[in-house]
């Protein structure tokens, strides 16, 4: 692959990282107000004019429907359930904690490439694996938090290993279809799924929250296009390190938005994730 070709493909994953980022924080910007299936519910809602304007846009026949259900349906159970793990593991365990075991889904996703799709795991991608993991555990100082016996830790690692079979998921699934189909596709089973938790947890919101939280529809599907144009680029051993990079955009966010001012560990932390992007950016040069 070309150098410049694995730096786009950085860059498409890095920019959809931050981009999920401002997602995931949703439920801290609305002052935690808005239940999780009608928040989610709206958002998917709301993308689906976008994706009408993009299929038409395109000038081109785009399947409607998914060549691989099997994979599809695999990929919003994996997705949905390793969120409701997170979002448990964050209710029972303190969220640096959760947190820090969610972060081993960088690692599995290269593990789970290498053992499901075949890919070759050089030396350089391990290394970068390595550092980036040593960066998100710096990051989170895991040493701060009182590491209590709980059934929230085995939940946080259920998480993680269900986000990495999502993330090998997608990466066949690029390979198979178009990507607005892709995207489509888990809107629309992700409604399906969705329609019930939202119906009776469905409260009334104000206007300005009602905006905020459409406004992510839109957001969302930049960053679905921002990640399939990193996983048709890119190898899972690649994009999984990457994924490390959420805790420095997080300790932005929380700063710009918060006034959390990062720490020593943080900047250590932030420090050794882009040596890991570093390494991935000159493999195979």
């Amino acid at each position: 692959m070309p150098p410049s070709s694995r730096l786009a493909g950085i860059g498409w994953a890095l920019s959809g990282v931050l981009v999920f980022t401002i997602i995931f924080a949703a439920g801290k910007l609305t002052g935690g107000e808005v239940p999780l299936a009608q928040l989610v519910t709206l958002r998917l809602l709301a993308a689906l004019p976008v994706l009408a304007v993009w299929r038409l846009a395109a000038g081109k026949r785009i399947p409607l429907f998914t060549r691989a259900p099997g994979w599809s349906v695999l990929r919003v159970l994996a997705g949905y359930g390793g969120l409701i793990c997170a979002l448990e593991a964050g209710v029972r365990l303190p969220l640096a904690q959760a947190s820090t075991l969610g972060l081993l889904e960088g690692v599995l996703a290269v593990l789970f490439g290498a053992l499901l799709l075949h890919e070759q795991v050089s030396r350089r991608h391990t290394l970068a694996a390595a550092v980036g993991l040593v960066g998100a555990v710096l990051a989170a100082e895991p040493w701060q938090v009182d590491w209590q016996a709980s059934i929230g830790v085995p939940i946080a690692l259920g998480s993680a290993v269900l986000f990495a079979l999502e993330a090998v998921v997608i990466k066949k699934l690029v390979e198979l279809d178009e990507a607005w189909t892709v995207i489509f596709t888990v809107h629309v089973l992700g409604l399906l799924i969705l329609a019930v938790p939202a119906a009776l947890t469905w409260r009334a919101l104000d206007w300005p929250t009602t905006l905020f939280v459409l406004s992510l529809g839109p957001l969302g599907i930049i960053g679905q296009f921002m990640n399939v144009r990193a996983w048709r680029a890119l190898p899972v051993s690649v994009i999984g390190p990457l994924t490390y990079s959420w805790v420095l955009f997080a300790g932005l966010l929380g700063f710009v938005m918060f006034g959390e001012l990062p720490g020593l560990w943080t900047l250590a932390g932030a420090a050794c994730i882009l040596t890991g992007g570093v390494l991935l950016a000159r493999d195979g040069r």
